[in-house]
């Protein structure tokens, strides 16, 4: 800042990072350069970002608090330059909110649109009142649209949000992969306990052997985690797993979307039933030759002291010591000898 020019800064705004990848920030930083041309100042610093302006959130925006203090810092600074009224943000209140901020400190927004008009002349004041208030009658109906149109994604069998554990992006919005080593250690973690082979623990211990890790899906998540216990059960809960679509409250459910299942509907049941706690603890053997009169001989003490489950049941139980044997799976044989 050695030149007497008078100095501005300037804001190219757009909401994802999509929209900065496809190059949207570039014409309006080559608009805001013509306008500061008319305006004979010179751009000392350009913010070009993507972030939301959506009502609510502009109030503690990182990017405007960065301007104000550096409008603070350097006094020299007398106008901010935003390409039109939506880049700047799409909230009234919020709009002149931070419009007199940076009033305050002496710096006066100017629109790139409109250059070389006076923004303290009623005409201008009223045009820039219909263009804000049209900017938030513009955010308050794309609020209002997402849901429709997420809803339609989920009812043509797309899942409109970011993949669960197990899944990935692929080139058709909402089509999520299987992300391996993910997909094959939950997918096989998650048939075996439904088939009642091993118990939840077991089937998080083998899942974590065989590669589970989380992924950096969200803009908080963080990868390359092992999943802890409460973690792995609201994935075996997780109805996405066996093909059904929904999202939070919405009433829009489908039962068939397009992505690969990990699980049929009858093992997600079960899976749900395991994590309830109501599943069966063990398998009863039944006809089983090892214990040819299990659930048919009878105790006789039980039966003269009315106990109202007299019969012996034999099976197999180590107590967790190789070699060790249920004393009534012995009687029961001994029975059957």
């Amino acid at each position: 800042m050695s030149n007497n020019k008078t100095k501005a800064i300037a804001l190219c705004r757009v909401s994802t990072k999509g929209q900065m990848e496809d190059g949207n920030l570039e014409p309006q930083e080559e608009r805001i350069k013509r306008a500061a041309e008319v305006l004979d100042v010179e751009i000392v610093k350009i913010w070009a970002l993507a972030v939301s302006s959506r009502k609510g959130k502009n109030l503690k925006r990182k990017d405007l608090k960065e301007m104000l203090e550096y409008c603070k810092r350097y006094k020299s600074v007398k106008y901010l330059i935003v390409d039109e009224v939506d880049r700047f943000m799409r909230s009234i209140q919020e709009y002149y909110w931070w419009k007199m901020e940076f009033q305050i400190v002496g710096v006066r927004l100017i629109l790139a649109d409109r250059p070389d008009i006076d923004p303290e002349d009623d005409r201008a004041v009223f045009d820039e009142l219909i263009d804000v208030y049209r900017a938030e009658q513009s955010n308050n109906e794309r609020i209002k649209k997402t849901p429709e149109k997420m809803m339609a994604k989920i009812r043509a069998g797309y899942y409109p949000s970011n993949p669960h554990t197990g899944y990935k992006k692929s080139d058709v919005a909402g089509l999520h992969l299987p992300d391996e080593p993910n997909w094959t250690a939950m997918r096989n973690a998650f048939k075996a306990m439904a088939a009642g082979q091993i118990d939840v623990k077991e089937g998080l211990r083998q899942a974590t052997e065989n590669g589970l890790r989380t992924k950096n899906y969200g803009p908080k998540a963080l990868g390359g985690k092992t999943i802890d216990m409460f973690r792995w059960k609201s994935l075996m809960i997780d109805p996405y797993y066996c093909g059904v679509l929904f999202l939070s409250d919405w009433p829009e459910r489908n039962e068939n979307g397009l992505h690969i299942p990990m699980i049929t509907p009858e093992e997600h049941i079960i899976l749900v039933q395991l994590v309830k706690n109501k599943g069966k603890r063990f398998t009863v053997n039944r006809n089983n030759p090892d214990f040819p009169f299990s659930n048919e001989a009878e105790c006789t003490r039980c039966v003269l002291a009315g106990n109202p489950y007299p019969r012996l049941v034999g099976y197999w139980q180590n107590n967790g010591k190789k070699k060790a044997i249920n004393v009534i799976g012995v009687i029961a044989a001994v029975i059957a000898a």
